[in-house]
């Protein structure tokens, strides 16, 4: 019994309208109302009903969602129609702009930028959607009840794909298969510079810049290459190709181009990877005793990582002239070494194994290159993310007219559904924890309350030990990399 005093005599009362059996519905959403309907219904009013909550409630989200993906399609098929026809392909890559560096990086940033962008709208929509899909209804709730199951509510649950229709367990899959692509090669990494000549490598984005890398001669010599006309000057070659690069090398010297590195300097613009920045380079040495001659000593090839397999490793290397030739290792554990003989002014190399000769190096001058980038898109992964992207955008727009049955997404959609219409299975089963629910689901105890204890629980306890554990075992590898690895500078 209330008692009158508890109101105040300027309140109204109203009493509640006959269409309602009890104050039961008035709590009850509007989708929820759909789903109370009698199989008896009337269809037409069915369909309206339907009609009119398609922009309402979970409905209106999925429209959303169906929306973003349908834009995000659209824009990849613009990009196509209008890349194609206006950039010629090649080994199935496009160039989308070619010549400056700078340029390229900032037009590559840009494009990484909208690819991030919306790559996170085409994900987000599609895992909304996943959600809606193994969330399970009052249907499934009331069924696996009945069975002495139980089901997720509010979280991402492959528990519930057992439990929902085999029909939205499809859907959910080909939503979960169709974002592996997108992860892989539509991802928000911006990749590095990469060599584009005789380059075996193949890149996972599909927008990537790259910049040509250089082959280059040595030579060594004097340091006076630049004072005497070249008609004086005496090349020891092998073969008269490598006259066009000394020509080149004495031209820059006598216009003053020639950019001079001492030892450390040149061994760390030298010992990369791919070379971008110099062309050819002149060892300069006090072993070459004639003031007037220059020999020839090898060529750097643009690395090449198939080398690998039909070459021994040593041989492949992409700086092999800086360590020793009898060397079996790669030749970046003689680096150390090579910095070394520079701290102590004896750095030496040596042309081959099978010659004992070597020569004291005093500085190096180095010829600059013309770098030279591209920015360029990958044709077979575009069409892949266009099949992928339309796939979602399939199956997005028949969730929002097709799907019937209202989810219960989260914690709140479950307690009106319960308080609109409870449980014969749970009824009367106050205070059950989730760790009984289970065991008393089995046993078809479920109508006595649980005695309430009063003892305290952590926030830890709300995830289960297995749960624990697993998170775990998948942190501990990662400590030690993280917390465990020297210091760099």
């Amino acid at each position: 019994m209330w008692r009158r005093g508890l109101l105040r005599r300027d309140v109204e009362l109203s009493t509640i309208p006959s269409q309602h059996q009890s104050e039961d519905r008035l709590i009850n959403s509007p989708s929820e109302e759909f789903h109370s309907f009698r199989k008896d219904a009337p269809v037409q009013q069915h369909q309206q009903s339907l009609d009119g909550e398609r922009f309402q409630g979970w409905r209106f989200t999925v429209f959303l969602a169906f929306i973003a993906s349908l834009v995000v399609l659209l824009l990849n098929l613009g990009f196509l129609l209008y890349t194609v026809p206006h950039h010629r392909l090649k080994d199935q890559k496009g160039v989308l702009y070619q010549g400056d560096c700078v340029k390229v990086q900032h037009m590559s940033t840009g494009f990484h930028l909208l690819v991030n962008v919306l790559s996170t709208a085409l994900l987000a929509a599609s895992n909304f959607g996943m959600q809606c899909l193994c969330a399970p209804t009052r249907q499934n709730i009331d069924r696996a009840h009945q069975q002495g199951k139980w089901l997720d509510i509010g979280v991402p649950s492959i528990r519930n794909l057992f439990r929902v229709s085999p029909w939205r367990s499809f859907l959910w899959l080909c939503l979960a298969s169709s974002s592996l692509p997108f992860h892989l090669v539509y991802g928000p990494n911006e990749l590095p510079n990469a060599a584009s000549v005789n380059s075996a490598h193949r890149y996972n984005s599909i927008i990537f810049s790259t910049t040509s890398a250089m082959e280059y001669n040595i030579f060594l010599g004097k340091g006076s290459l630049g004072q005497k006309p070249l008609s004086n000057l005496h090349l020891i070659t092998p073969d008269s190709e490598f006259r066009a690069s000394f020509e080149g090398l004495h031209a820059s010297a006598q216009n003053g181009t020639l950019q001079r590195l001492d030892n450390s300097q040149c061994v760390d613009a030298f010992a990369q990877t791919f070379q971008t920045t110099y062309s050819n380079l002149l060892l300069v040495t006090d072993d070459v005793k004639e003031n007037d001659t220059y020999l020839y000593f090898t060529t750097q090839e643009v690395f090449n990582p198939w080398q690998y397999l039909v070459l021994p490793q040593p041989q492949a290397d992409p700086y092999r002239w800086l360590c020793p030739g009898d060397l079996f290792d790669d030749c970046s554990t003689y680096l150390p070494t090579v910095r070394s003989q520079i701290a102590h002014n004896n750095w030496t190399v040596t042309e081959r194994p099978d010659r004992a000769i070597s020569w004291k190096v005093n500085y190096c001058l180095a010829e600059k290159g013309r770098q030279l980038c591209k920015l360029q898109y990958s044709f077979p992964l575009i069409m892949l993310i266009i099949g992928f992207n339309l796939v979602k955008t399939c199956i997005l727009c028949y969730m929002w007219l097709g799907i019937r049955d209202a989810p219960l997404l989260t914690i709140g959609d479950a307690i009106a559904s319960f308080l609109h219409r409870s449980d014969p299975t749970t009824q009367g089963a106050c205070l059950l924890t989730r760790r009984r629910a289970p065991a008393l689901l089995r046993k078809r105890s479920l109508h006595q309350p649980e005695k309430y204890t009063g003892k305290r629980r952590r926030w830890g306890a709300a995830a289960s030990a297995r749960r624990w554990m697993f998170s775990i075992i998948l942190y501990a590898p990662s400590t030690p990399q993280t917390y465990l690895q020297p210091n760099r500078k």
